[in-house]
C-alpha cells in the first residue's frame, strides 16, 4: 500500500481539489489513488500533534550529551518523523474539509498540492529504507542509523524549501474567495494552519541543526535553533535598522529609537538603565532569534509608519524588562533571564476604534496598493523568517509566534496620543541552558 501511494503521488496530474483528483489515465486507477490517499491521510492525521515547548527543544543540552550522540540524533529523528507525518496529514485533511469551491481556487489548490508533495517526500523516504513496509505498520517505522538520518535531513530541507514562499500564495487565495462568503470565519482555520506551518518549519530546522551540532560536538550557544544566550538588544537593533532602511526607501525619512532596560532583582529592587541603542549592555534570553526578530520587526514597522505619517519627530521607546540573571557567561555586563517583557511605545496618534477591533484579523491592512513596493516586498528579517507587509498577516502572525511557547501580546492605544504594545515571553527551565 505504501509503495502504491508513493508511486501514485509521483504521477503527473492535472488538478487536485478537496474531493477529486483528475489524472490523465483510467478511472479505476483514479479511484484506487483516492482511496489510498484517503486511508493513509486519515491514519496519519489521527496521530497526536506535537506539543512543542522550549524545554522539549532543549532536551539534548550540554548536561545530557554523552558519547552516544548517535542515539540522541536517532531519537530526535524518529520523534521529528512522527511529528511531521501527523502535521502534514492533518493539514491535508483540513484543506480537504474546506468547501469545494475554496479548493478550486488556484492558490489554495497550490497550498494543498504542496502539502501533498510534502507527504510524498516523507513516504518516499520511508519506502526507500523499508520497501516492504505496510500502511498498518508505518507508525512502527524507525530510523536506525545515522546514514538514514542524513537522508532524512535532506528530505526535511526539501520540505522547508517547498513551503518557503507559500504564505503570500495562501493570503492571495483567501483574499480571492472572501467575496464568496463560503466560510463563516476563516480565523480558526488560518490560526491552526499558520501555527502548524510554523511548527513544521521549526521541527525541521531544529532537527537538521541539532544533527549537525551533535556530530561536530563543538561548544556552541546553540541547541538546535534555540540560542541559549540570545542578545535581545541586538535583535531590537537589527530590527530597527531593517525598518529604518524600509522607511528611507518608502518615505525618504528615518525614525529614531531609544531603549530602556529594567532588571528585576530577587529582593524586589529594580535596576533601570537608559541605553543608547547602538552601545547598550546586552540582555540575554534563551529563545529562537528568527521568531523574536519577526515579532519585533512587525511591531516596529507599525510604530515607524505611525510616526512618519503623523510627522512625529520624537523617538519610539522600547523598554526591555527581564528578571535577575541566573548566569553570566559572556564577556561584559550581561543578563541571562528566563522571563522577558518588551514594551514598544510610539506617539503616532493612536489607533481609531474601528481599526483597533481588526488589528488581529487576517487580511486586514491599512496598506494602499498604489503606494509602491517598498512595504509590500517580501524580505527576510532573519533565517527562515518572512516579513510581509501589506498582506494583513503581520499582527496575527506575530500573535501566533508570541503564543507558540506560552507568551502573551497586549495592545493598548490612546487615540490622539499613541500606542503601547506589550510582549511577554517565558523562557525554558534555566537548568537546561546553564
Amino acid at each position: 500500500m505504501l509503495r502504491f501511494v508513493n508511486r501514485c503521488v509521483l504521477k503527473p496530474y492535472v488538478r487536485f481539489n478537496s474531493t477529486s483528483v483528475i489524472y490523465n489515465n483510467n478511472t479505476h486507477e483514479d479511484y484506487r489513488l483516492r482511496s489510498a490517499l484517503e486511508k493513509i491521510t486519515i491514519k496519519l492525521a489521527s496521530y497526536p500533534l506535537p506539543q512543542t515547548t522550549l524545554n522539549d527543544l532543549l532536551r539534548f543540552n550540554s548536561k545530557v550529551i554523552t558519547k552516544d550522540t548517535d542515539q540522541m540524533i536517532l531519537d530526535n529523528a524518529n520523534d521529528t518523523l512522527k511529528d511531521m507525518l501527523a502535521l502534514t496529514a492533518k493539514r491535508i485533511r483540513e484543506l480537504r474539509s474546506l468547501p469545494y469551491i475554496c479548493v478550486l481556487n488556484a492558490n489554495i489548490g497550490t497550498i494543498y498540492d504542496t502539502y501533498l508533495e510534502s507527504l510524498q517526500l516523507l513516504l518516499k523516504f520511508i519506502s526507500d529504507i523499508d520497501e516492504d513496509i505496510k500502511l498498518e505498520s508505518i507508525q512502527d517505522f524507525t530510523i536506525k542509523d545515522t546514514a538514514h538520518n542524513v537522508q532524512f535531513n535532506k528530505t526535511l530541507t526539501q520540505i522547508t524549501d517547498l513551503h518557503a514562499d507559500n504564505l503570500e500564495i495562501l493570503s492571495k487565495g483567501f483574499e480571492e474567495i472572501a467575496h464568496l462568503r463560503v466560510l463563516k470565519d476563516d480565523r480558526d482555520f488560518l490560526d491552526s494552519h499558520l501555527k502548524e506551518r510554523i511548527l513544521m518549519r521549526l521541527i525541521c530546522n531544529h532537527h537538521v541543526a541539532l544533527s549537525e551540532q551533535l556530530i561536530s560536538n563543538e561548544k556552541s550557544d546553540l541547541i538546535g535553533v534555540v540560542e541559549k544566550n540570545l542578545d535581545v538588544i541586538e535583535i531590537v537593533n537589527r530590527s530597527f535598522e531593517f525598518v529604518n532602511d524600509m522607511c528611507l526607501l518608502k518615505y525618504d525619512e528615518k525614525i529614531s529609537m531609544e531603549i530602556d532596560t529594567v532588571i528585576l532583582q530577587d529582593d524586589i529592587r529594580i535596576e533601570s538603565h537608559n541605553n543608547d541603542h547602538v552601545n547598550s549592555s546586552p540582555i540575554h534570553f534563551p529563545y529562537i532569534s528568527s521568531h523574536l526578530q519577526y515579532i519585533i520587526t512587525e511591531l516596529l514597522k507599525n510604530s515607524a509608519r505611525a510616526h512618519i505619517e503623523n510627522h512625529v519627530t520624537k523617538p519610539i521607546n522600547v523598554t526591555i524588562v527581564a528578571n535577575k540573571p541566573y548566569v553570566c557567561n559572556t564577556v561584559g555586563d550581561c543578563h541571562v533571564s528566563n522571563y522577558l517583557e518588551i514594551r514598544i511605545r510610539d506617539l503616532g496618534k493612536g489607533i481609531t476604534p474601528e481599526v483597533f477591533d481588526k488589528i488581529f484579523q487576517y487580511s486586514y491592512t491599512t496598506f494602499v496598493a498604489n503606494e509602491g513596493e517598498a512595504y509590500k516586498t517580501l524580505n527576510n528579517s532573519g533565517p527562515n523568517a518572512n516579513v510581509i507587509s501589506g498582506m494583513g498577516y503581520g499582527m496575527p502572525l506575530s500573535k501566533i509566534y508570541v503564543e507558540l511557547f506560552g507568551g502573551d501580546i497586549n495592545v493598548q492605544t490612546y487615540l490622539g496620543w499613541g500606542t503601547d504594545v506589550y510582549v511577554k515571553l517565558t523562557g525554558p527551565d534555566m537548568d537546561l541552558v546553564t
